[in-house]
């Protein structure tokens, strides 16, 4: 009824209360029961729950094609009261929501469908199966040209051809996970150390082409620099074994670098906050969650050469595609797969990258400082039951 209150203990959506705590008014719940807590009317609450929900789904009548012949609308619609429900909006203290949903007019009958409802599946699905797809093409299909456009693209394929949804996630990319790493931050590279035999800065940098290895982000032929930003996560990177002796160098930052930083993919949003962008929530960020995952995955002796091949062309296009007037980054930071918290970066360039000079007489990117030599002399091993056959 016309200024009846709900409050706080009625929803379990953090953002609902937050926005009935704003009202700083204090009363006695009139659906939950609730004494003396903080309380919203109904008339103020509902158009907020409104606002929320159509960040998510739209009215089937603007968007769904309709045919009374067979049945009404050409995609299954849902209404306001089972989005809330699926959402998890409403707290267990209100035993049933029914008559605080009539209260807000949520009954009116409205048909809701996901926003674009004829793009990817919602929940991001298709996203990270485009990645797969793409994987599996450039593994075993098409791989150096797998960018170019076909002569006549038909409109309808257009926004599904690798090379127009791989340079909009660039783009993406470059709008959520921009980041830098500023002068003097040091940047540790480590090698495992034959015996005897002292290493230096041409041994520590980045190796020459004609010695670069195939790597997550860097095939064969082509040097990066991988490191760490802390000592103990570059030792761990290179697996040394019980009682090996691991060479880490130091390396300044001579200059502002400019990164994609996939170690802060940022965490969801609430569809219930003004800064909620669905097109990320629902498709960009579970293919950054799927690309972070891969390229932080241990490099293994017996992968497969084609196995990085993804990852690798992926990386490219991060290298050298200028997106909206930005500079291509200087590289890459994400997550350790040997050290928990630990994060790793890779900068695009070759044995170029650093120097021993000074950073203003070099012009390079890095100024090596030193190295310090290290003994394994413990390793633990945790681990996690995945699976066992016996219980």
């Amino acid at each position: 009824m016309p200024g009846d209150v709900c409050c706080i203990c009625c929803f379990d959506e953090a953002e609902i209360k937050s926005f009935i705590e704003s009202f700083d008014m204090i009363g006695n719940c009139d659906y939950c029961g609730t004494k003396r807590t903080n309380v919203a009317e109904v008339s103020e609450v509902a158009p907020f729950i409104v606002e929320g929900v159509e960040r998510v789904y739209e009215d089937a009548v603007h968007s769904v094609g309709w045919d009374s012949a067979e049945g009404g609308y050409q995609l299954s619609t849902t209404d306001i009261e089972d989005i809330l429900g699926g959402l998890g909006v409403f707290s267990e203290k209100l035993d049933d929501p029914t008559e605080l949903l009539r209260e807000f007019g949520f009954f009116d009958g409205t048909p809701y469908v996901r926003k674009d409802p004829y793009g990817p599946l919602s929940g991001g699905q298709e996203e990270i199966q485009r990645w797969e797809e793409f994987c599996e093409q450039v593994n075993h299909n098409q791989r150096f040209t797998i960018l170019l456009r076909p002569p006549h693209l038909d409109r309808l394929d257009e926004n599904d051809h690798p090379s127009v949804f791989i340079r909009d996630m660039v783009s993406w990319m470059h709008q959520a996970l921009a980041n830098l790493i500023s002068p003097d931050t040091t940047i540790f590279r480590a090698r495992r150390s034959n015996a005897g035999k002292k290493l230096g800065h041409a041994e520590i940098t980045s190796p020459p082409s004609s010695d670069a290895g195939n790597n997550r982000m860097s095939p064969a032929g082509v040097s990066f620099f991988y490191g760490a930003l802390d000592r103990d996560t570059a030792i761990a990177e290179v697996r040394p074994s019980l009682a090996e002796e691991v060479t880490v160098g130091s390396f300044q930052v001579c200059k502002t670098l400019s990164v994609l930083d996939f170690s802060q993919i940022p965490e969801p949003t609430s569809p219930f906050r003004e800064n909620y962008w669905f097109q990320f929530e629902e498709f960009i960020r579970p293919f950054l969650e799927q690309f972070a995952e891969d390229i932080s995955k241990p490099i293994r002796p017996d992968d497969a050469l084609i196995d990085y091949v993804p990852t690798q062309v992926f990386t490219e296009c991060i290298r050298f595609w200028s997106i909206e007037g930005n500079e291509p980054p200087d590289g890459i930071i994400f997550n350790s797969s040997m050290k928990r918290d630990g994060k790793c970066v890779v900068l695009f360039g070759g044995p170029e990258i650093s120097s021993e000079s000074d950073c203003q007489t070099s012009g390079a990117r890095l100024r090596y400082t030193g190295h310090s030599l290290h003994k394994i002399t413990a390793a633990n091993f945790q681990h996690t039951l995945v699976d066992d056959p016996a219980e």
